[in-house]
């Protein structure tokens, strides 16, 4: 009598051990990010607290540096608020009215529709804060390391002329007003960090919309989205025409500021959340892609072409 000895599976345990693998993952994936992130605040600290800005020389008769101070008419403060804060909000109603409107189950089976905002908007709140921690940095870096100074230069050192060859450009100087961090701030024109942050968390909220938003998702309104949209734009345009009004920057610092933001924008955006979670592709499959990427090129084009136009007609002289 032959014997057979079936082999033993242990589904519950490989089950398991699944499981525990998936969980181990992403907690390293959870812990690496966080590194990342973190480690990105760090050289933004390192460099914003830790490294003076290169000093650059001038002539004497630089008509450029010779503006009047004036406190900003947009506060840090208040500009770090908004962009940090209005994209917070506008993501968490984005994602309330996806699964509102939609039987996504993506998150995970058994997950309450809370929960399940928490997550969506938690992940894509990381994306965009990451992004801007990416910015923040970028633009502390340039300004330190390229050292332009400010329009109101000449006022916030005052340096000592009579003791001055002002014959030709003057690279060793003394600063008559010992402030030292008013003076260093005074030698970080650009880019324009207004700019580049608020443009960044205007271009991240329109394409944002643009790509996670369809008409079926907001059947209680019409203009709700292009609204949302126009006001973020018209806020960071606000945002980068009072650096030039108040004399702290450049139209040229401003402008490369913007398009610092919207590249960053559209890299977080398109790479990391379009192209992960399918948006886009997923619809292109269905045939349900309409022409909301060009008018989302357009709208960044209008609006980047409004602020070069504009600049240009108020600083003219300084360029001819």
């Amino acid at each position: 009598m032959n014997t057979v000895i079936l082999p033993y599976h242990n589904n519950g345990a490989s089950s398991t051990c699944r499981t525990l693998t998936t969980m181990t993952l992403h907690k390293v994936k959870i812990a690496i990010d966080l590194g990342l992130f973190l480690a990105v605040a760090a050289v933004g600290g390192l460099v914003f607290f830790g490294y003076s800005p290169r000093k650059r020389g001038f002539f004497c008769d630089d008509e450029e540096l010779k503006y009047t101070f004036h406190y900003d008419s947009v506060p840090a403060g208040v500009m770090f608020g908004v962009s940090l804060g209005f994209p917070v909000i506008v993501v968490i109603f984005t994602e309330w009215l996806l699964l509102r409107t939609s039987n996504n189950t993506s998150v995970g089976v058994g997950i309450g529709i809370g929960n399940q905002i928490m997550i969506q908007s938690a992940t894509i709140a990381f994306v965009f804060f990451f992004g801007y921690g990416i910015v923040a940095v970028t633009t502390e870096i340039l300004k330190s390391f390229v050292g332009r100074k400010r329009p109101y230069f000449f006022q916030a050192c005052q340096p000592d002329f009579p003791s001055l060859d002002c014959t030709s450009f003057v690279e060793n100087y003394q600063c008559t007003i010992k402030d030292e961090p008013f003076v260093d701030e005074a030698e970080k024109s650009f880019p324009s960090g207004h700019a580049s942050l608020s443009v960044y968390a205007a271009a991240f909220i329109v394409l944002y919309l643009q790509t996670k938003l369809s008409p079926k998702n907001i059947t209680f309104s019409s203009f709700l989205l292009p609204v949302i949209q126009v006001a973020s734009l018209t806020l960071a345009t606000l945002c980068c025409l009072s650096r030039i009004n108040d004399n702290k920057h450049f139209w040229s610092d401003v402008l490369v500021g913007s398009l610092l933001g919207a590249g960053a924008a559209i890299y977080m955006v398109f790479f990391k959340i379009v192209l992960k979670h399918g948006t886009l592709f997923t619809k292109a499959k269905r045939g349900m892609v309409d022409d909301s990427i060009g008018r989302v090129w357009m709208k960044i084009g209008l609006i980047g072409i409004a602020i070069f136009v504009i600049c240009l007609m108020r600083y003219s002289h300084e360029i001819l």
